[in-house]
């Protein structure tokens, strides 16, 4: 009885954290979203930077989806996902950054 509580425990353990980790990944591309819509409405971000990180998290969406497609997403396809999502995080501060802006910013 003590063994299959311990066993039960240990694997409610070990599937929590890849859990969570597809939960991480879902919310650093919310996240990603929301500074892609604030330099848009700021109009620290132009027209085609603008498309050009929504490009790119497109791309990681669909990488994403191919590496569910088995069921799982194993840990070196989570960490090439975190990956190109810190790339583009990087990429959307440097284009805000830039000192270009958008001469019809949106006022939403």
């Amino acid at each position: 009885m003590r063994r299959t509580t311990i066993a039960i425990i240990g694997g409610i353990t070990l599937l929590v954290p890849a859990a969570g980790m597809t939960e991480t990944l879902r919310q650093h591309d919310r996240s990603l979203d929301k500074r892609i819509e604030r330099g848009d409405r700021r109009g620290s971000l132009s027209e085609k930077e603008e498309r050009a990180v929504e490009e790119k998290q497109d791309q990681i969406a669909r990488e994403r989806a191919e590496a569910k497609e088995d069921g799982k997403v194993t840990n070196r396809e989570r960490k090439s996902l975190r990956h190109e999502q810190k790339e583009l995080s990087q990429d959307i501060y440097r284009k805000k950054h830039n000192e270009r802006r958008d001469p019809n910013p949106r006022n939403d």
